[in-house]
């Protein structure tokens, strides 16, 4: 049943694809021999069936590129290119049928393709090399894309809510400078995150009688994260904190210097946005 549906579909979509061809081609012959213009597709049936026939022909290849693209988001080169070819042979089949159009010399219409098909070049070769610049940055990312990141609550204490973040490289080479520049969490149920502090619980006596915990602050900061490691932290609410949510993340936002010397900023586990070398941290 499935394979009959693609096959209907696909047989749909060529007979919109040939006759929207037919009906431009046939229009445009129509409107060659019948020398329109405005005045005349105003009262002459034939200028009107052909001027219609040119429209509906448009419309039907239209269709066809826009089902196309919404099946292949990522080739949004292609069917723009598509779209524009379209638009330009439609045009130009309309003005060189116009009856009051003087359609020029042979050289002039040559020189004319030439310069076309140059800036057409041009376009191209540019949105290629944009393509290609593209691949290769998600290329250089790939590594820190191996950096998995997790935060869950991790208790209460004192009747404060602790979180936990875990740093695990699962890529086969370290990571360095990895800095936690913020950390939200929701220490209330329905309420808007706040801003958290990293702490760390040290014993100042070695007897296990007299053991007194003292919370001391963290660090938000790792030197060198290698393959298989995990790094954690522990989070409490910072009660000082009166700014409000930063507009760069919403849980957790931080940078980290892959094993080629590229640093990178990354938002809520969003895609690694790459740091330019003006901008980056002193370590």
């Amino acid at each position: 049943m499935k394979a009959e549906r693609y096959t209907a579909r696909e047989v749909s979509r060529t007979v919109r694809v040939a006759s929207g061809i037919l009906a431009i081609m046939c229009s445009t012959a129509s409107l060659v021999r019948t020398g329109w213009t405005i005045e005349r597709a105003t009262h002459d049936l034939w200028t009107v069936l052909a001027l219609a026939g040119m429209i509906l022909g448009c419309i039907a290849l239209g269709c066809s590129i826009r089902c196309y693209r919404r099946e292949h988001p990522r080739k949004i080169d292609l069917t723009s290119l598509l779209a524009a070819v379209l638009g330009v042979t439609a045009t130009l089949a309309l003005i060189s049928t116009h009856a009051d159009v003087d359609l020029g010399s042979l050289p002039a219409w040559v020189s004319a393709g030439g310069a076309l098909f140059t800036a057409g070049g041009v376009l191209v070769a540019l949105q290629s090399y944009r393509s290609t610049r593209r691949a290769d940055l998600e290329d250089q990312a790939n590594q820190v894309r191996l950096l998995r990141v997790l935060w869950h609550r991790s208790g209460i204490e004192k009747g404060k809510q602790r979180w936990q973040t875990e740093f695990q490289n699962r890529s086969d080479k370290p990571l360095y400078n990895i800095v936690i520049h913020g950390f939200r969490a929701s220490v209330e149920e329905n309420a808007t995150s706040v801003l958290m502090r990293p702490i760390s619980i040290k014993y100042l006596d070695d007897d296990p009688r007299r053991r007194h915990p003292v919370k001391m602050a963290d660090t938000k900061y790792r030197p060198e994260l290698a393959t298989g490691e995990s790094w954690r932290t522990v989070w409490e609410a910072d009660d000082a904190d009166t700014s409000a949510p930063s507009h760069h993340y919403t849980a957790i936002w931080y940078s980290v210097l892959d094993a080629n010397g590229r640093y990178w900023n990354i938002a809520d586990n969003y895609e690694p946005t790459k740091i330019p070398r003006s901008e980056r941290p002193l370590h």
